[in-house]
């Protein structure tokens, strides 16, 4: 298959993916992933093919530095020893007993059991986002909470890739400088477009972003390491400016996720094997209880303790959500992949269990949290004659 035929057979999984996921009310990450794997298995198009690759790296840190923008620092500094525990807790968890799995009970390599550990640790930024965003309640207390204990889970499964990819070099010391400038300058660089440029069509400081994000995937190539984390954190560190700037923030995330991150999730679904999956189902299955059971108890035990949780109804559906994986765990699982940490089928296996931890977990927390609170029930009143009669009728009112 030539490279247009390609480009036109995933630009239409794209915008099929686009309708299916407005029809079924769905997150478009997940349709996406889905029409990935079933394209793979009837077309023959090149998962490898430079172009896909490019659109693909540039998806993905673009993703993660939107997903990064979304972070409230002040939300964070508010909540400091309550997000900690939190994002330990539902990290450390499932890390720990997805390794000892892998290795022990499945006979996977140690480097790719520490990716499995890494993948299936981290909890989904945008099915959290989504939900809390869907119920109104990303600026509650709570929503607050979790999305500072999203972000550590996220930072820390990053850090934990970086560590495997990465080889210590001046190559990769240079990698590391030339990230925390960009984290530097790019804040600067973009106050500095928006009061020169101002709010032009042409989006200087989205243009700011593309230029810093390609200088990110260029380093990372040059000083063999990946650009995940820093890119994730440049949004973190810019995040501040668009709390001010939310129109140019909404206009990048347009752009990002109606173009970018298509392409990102398509295909890492191309790259799953089906007869891999088919086959691997059991061990699917102990994966995603590796991953959802240890979280969940383990960000239960921790939300107990929390005065904003409330009644057991929020307590299990904030513990839910703290179960999901979807975006950043399909990006380390891809880059995995691409640095050859894992095999096809070990990738296919990790990425059928990151799509059910986001169905699942999602799909129970949104239903308990969206449901109405239970009407406490009032003590009866006497009928209005006999209260009258004995004094307590308006008093008793």
């Amino acid at each position: 298959m030539t490279s247009l035929a390609g480009l036109a057979v995933v630009a239409a999984v794209v915008a099929l993916a686009g309708l299916v996921s407005a029809r079924l009310r769905s997150a478009a990450a997940l349709v996406e992933l889905g029409l990935g794997v079933g394209v793979s298995a009837l077309l023959p198009v090149d998962t490898n093919a430079p172009w896909l690759v490019v659109l693909a790296s540039v998806g993905g840190v673009a993703l993660t530095y939107v997903a990064g923008s979304e972070i409230d620092l002040d939300a964070v500094r508010r909540t400091p020893g309550g997000a900690l525990a939190l994002g330990a807790a539902a990290f450390v968890a499932p890390f720990v007993i997805v390794v000892l799995v892998t290795s022990l009970g499945f006979g996977w390599s140690h480097r790719a059991a520490l990716v499995a550990g890494g993948v299936l640790g981290e909890t989904s930024l945008a099915v959290t986002y989504s939900v809390l965003l869907e119920l109104r309640l990303v600026s509650s207390e709570l929503g607050r909470l979790l999305m500072a204990a999203v972000f550590l889970t996220d930072v820390a499964a990053a850090a934990v890739m970086t560590a495997l990819v990465s080889r210590p070099s001046w190559q990769l010391l240079a990698f590391g400088v030339g990230s925390a400038m960009m984290c530097a300058l790019v804040p600067v660089a973009l106050r500095f477009s928006r009061l020169v440029g101002g709010d032009r069509p042409s989006e200087p400081g989205a243009r700011v972003v593309v230029a810093a994000l390609a200088a990110l995937l260029l380093l990372a190539h040059l000083g063999g390491g990946v650009a995940v984390l820093p890119a994730f954190v440049l949004g973190v560190v810019a995040s501040r400016y668009y709390r001010t700037q939310t129109s140019e923030l909404a206009r990048l995330r347009t752009v990002v996720m109606g173009f970018l991150a298509p392409f990102v999730f398509v295909r890492a679904g191309m790259s799953v094997s089906l007869p891999a999956v088919i086959a691997g189902a059991p061990v699917i299955a102990a994966l995603l209880a590796a991953k959802v059971l240890p979280k969940a108890i383990a960000a239960g035990g921790v939300l107990r303790r929390v005065p904003c949780v409330g009644d057991g109804r929020t307590l299990w559906a904030a513990s839910a959500l703290m179960s999901t994986g979807l975006t950043f765990g399909t990006i380390i699982n891809l880059a995995a992949l691409q640095a050859n940490l894992i095999d096809r089928a070990q990738f296919s296996t990790l990425a059928a269990t990151v799509l059910a931890s986001a169905i699942l977990p999602g799909t129970v927390a949104q239903r308990l949290l969206s449901r109405p609170p239970i009407p406490v029930a009032l003590p009866a009143q006497p009928p209005a004659g006999r209260g009258r009669h004995e004094g307590v009728g308006t008093a008793s009112r």
